[in-house]
């Protein structure tokens, strides 16, 4: 067994600048109407407001003498259609996945209302002033953001040259410190092989707790071969398992730029099954049964 104990920054791939941005439209509404939301507060309090409420990246942590380097960066501000564009600092898959907790459970809205109220001027009559996040628009950043994130840390790397080569592997960490990033690395190294020609006559499965992961998996590693022909002959050695797993494996097809599955014949023998969120397959009678039938070798995360 081996055990990621840190989430160290990940850097980020596919920007030539290599600094990843993500994005916030940030909706203000007052009973009287703003023009601008720069009308109540500058850019640069906007900004330290923001920043204060964004989650830490893992490169700070908790401790007094690191809160300021776990500080997120604002790239830029402007505003579009009376709303605020946020642009900052991705640091990491973990600081995006807590963001995206933050921002859908509607706590980073409450939070940045709050911190926004106390920030304004003192008046003999108090502006309300609520702050929206634009749900879409964060969602289609983070997927975007997601699939640009492509390469490890450097304690990420060591548990991957750790696991390589081995038959059976589990693999655990607290959420978030990149698990399933390791095994996506591990299958690129497996369909590539060493010379990264995908000329290797091998087959692998992934199992995942639905279509919605499974598809997102694929788009990811879809994402590391800009070629077509390319991106086909490694879908072609991939097969995918998600729930109701008694469908047996599916095969994915790329069409039109769109990516769809279809049951497929399952492999003789799959030369690598990963398992991710293994602990929700195995712990369920019915599903664990049903992917045990391919599991060896096997990559649980």
């Amino acid at each position: 067994e081996h055990k990621i104990k840190k989430q160290d920054e990940a850097t980020a791939g596919l920007v030539k600048a290599q600094a990843l941005h993500g994005e916030l439209r940030l909706r203000l509404t007052s009973e009287q109407p703003l023009s601008s939301p720069f009308e109540l507060l500058d850019e640069k309090e906007f900004a330290l407001l923001v920043s204060g409420v964004l989650p830490y990246n893992s490169r700070g942590g908790n401790s007094e003498e690191r809160r300021e380097e776990a500080h997120v960066p604002i790239a830029g501000m402007y505003v579009d259609q009376s709303d605020l564009i946020v642009a900052f600092c991705v640091s990491d898959v973990a600081f995006l996945k807590q963001l995206n907790h933050h921002v859908l459970s509607l706590a980073f809205d409450r939070m940045l209302g709050d911190s926004f109220r106390r920030a304004l001027p003192p008046s003999d009559t108090p502006r309300v002033v609520n702050v929206e996040a634009d749900l879409t628009h964060f969602a289609e950043n983070f997927e975007r953001a997601i699939l640009a994130l492509d390469k490890l840390t450097v304690h990420q790397t060591e548990k991957l040259e750790e696991v390589r080569g081995q038959d059976r592997v589990h693999l655990y960490a607290p959420a978030g410190a990149g698990k399933t990033f390791v095994a996506l690395h591990l299958i690129l190294l497996a369909l590539s092989g060493p010379n990264g020609d995908l000329d290797r006559d091998i087959k692998i499965l992934f199992v995942v707790k639905n279509e919605a992961l499974a598809l997102f998996v694929v788009k990811w590693l879809c994402a590391r071969r800009e070629n077509l022909t390319q991106r086909k002959k490694m879908l072609g050695r991939m097969h995918l398992l998600y729930q109701p797993c008694d469908d047996g494996p599916r095969a994915v097809e790329l069409k039109n730029g769109r990516l769809s599955t279809k049951k497929a014949v399952p492999a003789e023998k799959y030369d690598m099954v990963v398992v991710d969120e293994a602990h929700h397959v195995y712990s369920d009678a019915s599903v664990r049964a049903a992917v045990e039938k391919y599991t060896d070798p096997l990559l649980a995360s």
